[in-house]
Formats: C-alpha cells, sequence, structure tokens
C-alpha cells in the first residue's frame, strides 16, 4: 500500500522533490489545527519540523530534523517505503499525477525551439502546467540517483 503524505509550510520544498519521485504529497499551508485534520480525515501521514504539532494525538508523523535536502528525502523514503517502478512524477505544484503528452499536442503551448530540442513531455491534468526534460533536468537525475543509492547503502549497512 502507497502511503499518502500531507506536508505543512515547513517542509514545503522537500514536499516538491517527494512529488517529483512521485509520491502523493498535500500540501498544507493554514493552521496546525487545519492541517492535523486533513492529515487525520484523509489518512495521510504528516510531515513536518514541527514539534509541537508533531506530537498531537491521532496522527502519523515523520518529524523532520533541518539538515540537507538528500538526507531529509531519504529520511521520508526510508519511513514510507520506495514507489513501485512506473510511478510517474507528480506535479511540483498541485500533486496531480503527471500523464505523457506528445509534441503535437504540446506545439501550441510551447515555444517552438522546445518543440526542436525535446520530444518527451508530461501534462499535470489538474494545473496544465508542462514538464520537459531541459538543461537542469541532469542536476535534478543526479541528485535524486545520490539519494536513492544513499538508501541502498542504509540498507546493506548492519
Amino acid at each position: 500500500m502507497v502511503v499518502q503524505l500531507c506536508a505543512d509550510a515547513t517542509v514545503g520544498k522537500l514536499a516538491r522533490w517527494l512529488r517529483l519521485l512521485g509520491y502523493d504529497v498535500l500540501e498544507v499551508t493554514g493552521s496546525q489545527d487545519e492541517v492535523a485534520y486533513l492529515a487525520r480525515s484523509q489518512g495521510r501521514m504528516l510531515i513536518s519540523r514541527n514539534h509541537r504539532l508533531a506530537h498531537r494525538p491521532g496522527l502519523r508523523v515523520i518529524l523532520v530534523e533541518p539538515t540537507d535536502l538528500a538526507r531529509e528525502v531519504a529520511l521520508v523514503i526510508r519511513k514510507v517505503g520506495r514507489l513501485p517502478p512506473g510511478t510517474p512524477p507528480r506535479c511540483m505544484r498541485c500533486n496531480e499525477a503527471l500523464v505523457q503528452l506528445n509534441p503535437e499536442q504540446a506545439q501550441h503551448r510551447l515555444p517552438s525551439y522546445l518543440l526542436r530540442t525535446q520530444t518527451r513531455f508530461r501534462l499535470c491534468p489538474k494545473c496544465g502546467r508542462i514538464y520537459w526534460r531541459g538543461t537542469h533536468w541532469q542536476a535534478i537525475e543526479d541528485r535524486v540517483a545520490r539519494i536513492l543509492a544513499s538508501l541502498s547503502e542504509d540498507v546493506r549497512t548492519p
């Protein structure tokens, strides 16, 4: 069973990176009461840096201590498990699972130079945002690979 997550405002960047990896992360920027209510009512595990919020009754919580982003992502993956292979990434803005979009479908929505240089696109069916593997993508892939490698090393360490 794939765990659904809820992130408060203290871990927004972490939430976006988890979405990129395919995790369902609802980001809530309201009060502590609103965050706790949504996490509880939707059966989501809460991710937070807020100790007071983390100790409220009835919540399943991953308390994240401030470190670097890679360690924070690895911590969450260790707690909830890896996603099945082929899980699509989610929109970093609204959390919807992304779908494939062919260049013909994107031609009226993107600059022509992108259509000449890119062949694979993903679309958020909720907010309409389009994603592609731009020049920044290699840095993202390298960082994700390091995070996943650190998880593998942790598994091997007695």
